[in-house]
């Protein structure tokens, strides 16, 4: 993280079994690169998500826009309000454009962003990734985009496994599998989860924002 996903939302704390069976469902050919996620968001209340999709990760996609803000820049200023981050990256060597987001993980509270605040996430956005979905909602660590294929991250490179069945990974088991990101979000690809969606009843194609939650 950061990380786009497109996909699917799976409710706040999914049921684990739910969760489970979803994944063993996946077609074989999708396992690589459709990836199930229980992302942890909320600031200290700590909440869960689950999410179903193409995972782009900011750091191997840095050549992929021409907005006029850089994305490392973009990413570098996530990483800032994030737990590890935020004794790691001073305010001062942050591209003057994302300084100002270091305010989002003070105070820690669990309440969902200021419209102010999500205006303004939603520009710097814009600034480095030009042609985005409009941002429907954000919180601290996760942020929900209008339903709709993201035109601006056509190409991008996703997060893939070198497995053909469903994976079970944790921080600590990340390392002991081969994980690439030299996997294309192409149209069929994209068609793809589509139908995938269709078939399980889980509504359009959404984009969401994934950082690292400040607690």
């Amino acid at each position: 993280m950061p990380a786009f996903v497109v996909g699917f939302e799976l409710g706040m704390n999914p049921r684990a079994e739910a969760f489970t069976a979803l994944g063993e469902r996946l077609p074989l050919e999708l396992c690589p690169y459709v990836l199930l996620h229980e992302h942890q968001w909320h600031g200290v209340e700590c909440r869960q998500v689950g999410l179903l999709g193409i995972t782009l990760c900011l750091e191997h996609n840095l050549d992929r826009p021409r907005g006029e803000l850089p994305l490392d820049a973009l990413r570098r200023g996530f990483v800032s309000i994030g737990e590890a981050g935020e004794d790691t990256i001073d305010a001062a060597s942050l591209h003057p454009e994302v300084t100002w987001m270091k305010s989002l993980a003070h105070p820690r509270h669990p309440n969902p962003y200021t419209q102010d605040d999500q205006r303004r996430l939603e520009s710097t956005l814009g600034k480095a990734v030009p042609g985005l979905p409009p941002l429907e909602w954000a919180a601290e660590a996760f942020a929900r985009f209008a339903p709709g294929v993201p035109e601006a991250l056509r190409g991008w490179n996703a997060l893939a496994f070198s497995h053909k069945t469903p994976l079970e990974l944790d921080d600590g088991r990340l390392a002991a599998f081969r994980r690439h990101h030299d996997v294309a979000m192409t149209d069929s690809r994209l068609q793809a989860l589509e139908e995938l969606g269709q078939r399980e009843n889980l509504g359009p194609v959404r984009t969401f924002l994934l950082w690292e939650n400040s607690d």
